[in-house]
């Protein structure tokens, strides 16, 4: 179990995203904690928050990472692809480390009340 998950924590909890905007991870965080309610998530609330942040961000540089690489081949004259999205958020969620860890936490909640 981990405290209340700050801008200045998440840095510390995830170090290869400290070089992230403060502003980024803010809202990564807000929305996070409003996918997982602490009356589901229980103890285990904070933490579901920080990996499902982290995702998020994660996903975001993944996507810029894809539009540029894009765009170069498009500027050398190339047909450039953009792959698609996942179609489910479970399918999403399997794309990083972070999202395998909000799994996991999923993983151990009670059935009742839960809606995946």
């Amino acid at each position: 179990m981990i405290g209340t998950v700050s801008v200045e924590n998440f840095c510390l909890l995830f170090p290869e995203l400290a070089d992230c905007d403060s502003h980024q991870v803010e809202r990564a965080l807000l929305q996070a904690s409003k996918e997982c309610p602490a009356t589901i998530y229980g103890n285990l609330h904070q933490e579901a928050i920080a990996h499902l942040a982290a995702h998020r961000i994660a996903m975001q540089y993944f996507q810029t990472g894809v539009i540029a690489g894009a765009a170069v081949e498009a500027a050398k004259g190339g047909s450039p692809s953009l792959p698609k999205a996942g179609s489910s958020s479970a399918e999403n969620l399997n794309s990083t480390s972070y999202g395998q860890e909000v799994l996991r936490i999923q993983k151990t909640l009670p059935l009742s009340g839960f809606v995946a």
